[in-house]
């Protein structure tokens, strides 16, 4: 596993800008730990030395909320960072991360991440992935506030794919479940928005063929 774990260190936004030597050196100062795991199996964001943040290498994973185990909160792949919040604090996490398929992780613990902490560049690269997350949950919470199915679409589709590209969802159930709404009432949104000219389909690809007009849908 150590001959690609530089590759995904450098697709990590903790580590941007530093070099794969650079990276490589820090995991190893840091003591982290590469961890396989099975899919369907949760990646532990707590231990007996505290919290954990974990790098994905290899394989896929999925976030979901802990207080109900089914709303989906992100998706993960290799480079994909996870697990900031639970560090330094005596709070069980607020997150479930589990293996979509067989995968492994570069696991950091809360006990040994000075060496990280003392590295000018991960520290600021921390700050600006905190500050893209706390961007995203605001922009979650307001599509699930959204005062209809058809607006937290519009909302999620804003958020994921920008002008004139599209969108490949898994499938429409799991969308479904990302915004919390009935298969039947992610179905009729679809439509409604796609007799609108506010989206377009085809198979599990939506576009967003004009953003100023979504927007100005939100507006309404």
């Amino acid at each position: 596993m150590e001959h690609y774990i530089p590759d995904a260190l450098q697709k990590c936004p903790l580590f941007q800008g530093c070099t794969p030597e650079e990276a490589a050196s820090l995991a190893k100062a840091c003591r982290a730990v590469p961890v396989s795991f099975e899919a369907g199996e949760t990646i532990p964001l707590k231990g007996s030395e505290g919290g954990r943040i974990g790098i994905v290498v290899k394989g896929k994973a999925t976030v979901y909320s802990a207080r109900d185990g089914r709303t989906i909160l992100n998706r993960l792949e290799a480079g994909s960072l996870f697990g900031v919040s639970s560090l330094y604090s005596d709070h069980s996490a607020e997150t479930l991360v589990v293996a979509d398929s067989k995968a492994e992780v570069l696991i950091w613990k809360e006990a040994h991440l000075d060496p990280l902490w003392q590295n000018k560049k991960a520290r600021e690269n921390l700050i600006s992935f905190l500050t893209g997350r706390i961007r995203f949950l605001t922009e979650r919470i307001a599509s699930f506030t959204a005062p209809s199915a058809e607006k937290k679409l519009i909302r999620y589709l804003l958020q994921k794919a920008g002008e004139g590209t599209s969108l490949s969802v898994r499938s429409y159930s799991d969308l479904a479940k990302e915004l919390s709404l009935g298969r039947a009432s992610l179905y009729r949104a679809l439509e409604k928005l796609e007799e609108e000219g506010l989206i377009c389909r085809s198979g599990k690809e939506v576009t967003l063929p004009s953003p100023e007009k979504a927007e100005l849908y939100l507006a309404r």
